[in-house]
């Protein structure tokens, strides 16, 4: 469940990209199957990559490295099977591009706002205590 942020943050990306390079949002059935790709690939590679893994929650520059690596994993592979498969001339590359940086500021701030969120939540935590008094009248 923890994946489904970041996933719904990859589509926004791939999204706003689309639609600043060609100025409207009725996506080519190519452009679709690109996304749902990248989506698939998304939810099993940042996983395993460790980006998303419980005992990383402290250290925001590791978590930030290893969620940039995935990404940069999956787009490679994308860009790899695209042109394995010959259909590299049917995507826009100024649309690539824009995807690839949005989607990894947008991880990237992702992470860092699940950070602060974190680390504010153990500070207002930390401040409350149990007191149990015992005594009689």
């Amino acid at each position: 469940m923890r994946t489904v942020p970041y996933l719904g943050l990859i589509l926004l990306a791939g999204l706003l990209a689309y639609y600043l390079r060609f100025d409207n949002l009725r996506l080519d059935s190519s452009y679709l199957l690109a996304i749902l790709s990248v989506l698939l690939a998304s939810s099993i590679t940042l996983p395993a990559t460790g980006a998303l893994r419980e005992g990383f929650r402290n250290s925001l520059s590791r978590r930030a490295r290893r969620i940039v690596a995935g990404w940069a994993l999956v787009m490679t592979a994308m860009v790899a099977v695209a042109a394995m498969s010959k259909v590299t001339a049917t995507y826009s590359r100024v649309w690539f591009g824009y995807w690839v940086i949005f989607g990894a500021v947008g991880l990237v701030g992702l992470q860092f706002l699940e950070h602060l969120w974190r680390v504010r939540f153990r500070r207002n935590h930390g401040r409350r205590r149990t007191l149990l008094l015992v005594g009689a009248d």
